[in-house]
């Protein structure tokens, strides 16, 4: 070995739990000094120094290799452990992008099983690929380390390779992506706006505007749905209980934009994915 020479290895076992790193120091052909890093995760990092002297020696060259074996021990350690990701099928090791010590954003973890995605707090959150170690793929939407969301799963299936494709929750297949709405009848409408505003009920209310204000003109107002039961918000009708997918018609004559003449309006839609939808009718 060259003389004033520093050498280093680390051992780590790769659930991210326990890492070892211990850096030799020599000058003059002689072990001088050892430094020993010790980290142990469990419910926090616990980091033990030990610096173990070798001869007792003064001189600044030496103190110097010491500090220096010191930052690479810390620089190293960090590198092992600032970035946990706590599914532990792939938490063996992690190459991306971290925050407070967890696997945070665009990243690669690999263990038994492999991920290459989005991740939030250490877990699989976003868009990501998911490889199993018996061959499967999952494509798509995660959320807290679960399939949630819109994916296409790749597995094999009496000797045939099969795909299942459409919506997850909580790794639990659902059913096909339900189709968009769907205008059947439109007369008279300018344009319309469907906004699904959450799951936790199936109700259906219709808001009516002209020239961006809320049109309060409306005579002869007739309104049919497949199913459900009628109900209003504020100045919105709908349905309330609805059994989807639905089909809703409405008829009623207002003025036209200039206010010079009525028109007859009829708007006729469907929607097939469950949900509090809120439509808007722009005359």
């Amino acid at each position: 070995m060259p003389e004033n020479s520093m050498t280093w290895g680390n051992n780590h076992f790769r659930s991210n739990i326990f890492i070892n790193i211990r850096i030799q120091i020599h000058y003059m052909k002689k072990l001088y000094s050892t430094v020993e890093c010790f980290i142990f995760v469990r419910d926090k990092w616990l980091i033990n120094l030990n610096i173990i002297p070798m001869n007792n020696v003064k001189s600044t060259q030496i103190k110097t290799l010491i500090l220096l074996s010191l930052i690479i021990c810390g620089t190293e350690s960090t590198s092992q452990v600032n970035c946990l990701v706590l599914k532990p099928e792939i938490g063996q090791s992690y190459d991306g992008e971290c925050r407070k010590g967890m696997a945070h954003g665009k990243g690669t973890a690999t263990g038994k099983d492999s991920y290459e995605g989005r991740f939030v707090k250490g877990l699989p959150e976003g868009k990501g690929t998911y490889i199993w170690s018996t061959g499967e793929v999952y494509i798509g939407d995660w959320l807290m380390g679960k399939r949630d969301g819109e994916g296409i799963y790749k597995f094999r299936k009496n000797n045939r390779d099969t795909l299942q494709i459409g919506m997850w929750e909580k790794d639990k297949y659902i059913g096909p992506k339900p189709s968009k709405p769907k205008v059947l009848t439109r007369v008279g409408v300018d344009r319309y706006v469907f906004k699904r505003m959450s799951n936790m009920k199936n109700r259906i209310l219709i808001d009516f505007f002209q020239n961006g204000s809320r049109n309060y003109v409306i005579e002869n107002f007739m309104i049919a749905s497949t199913s459900g039961y009628e109900t209003s918000l504020g100045e919105a009708v709908g349905y309330e209980g609805i059994e989807f997918p639905v089909v809703i018609k409405l008829n009623y004559v207002t003025w036209n934009n200039f206010r010079t003449i009525k028109n007859y309006i009829i708007f006729e839609f469907e929607i097939s994915e469950p949900g509090d939808w809120k439509v808007e009718v722009h005359n």
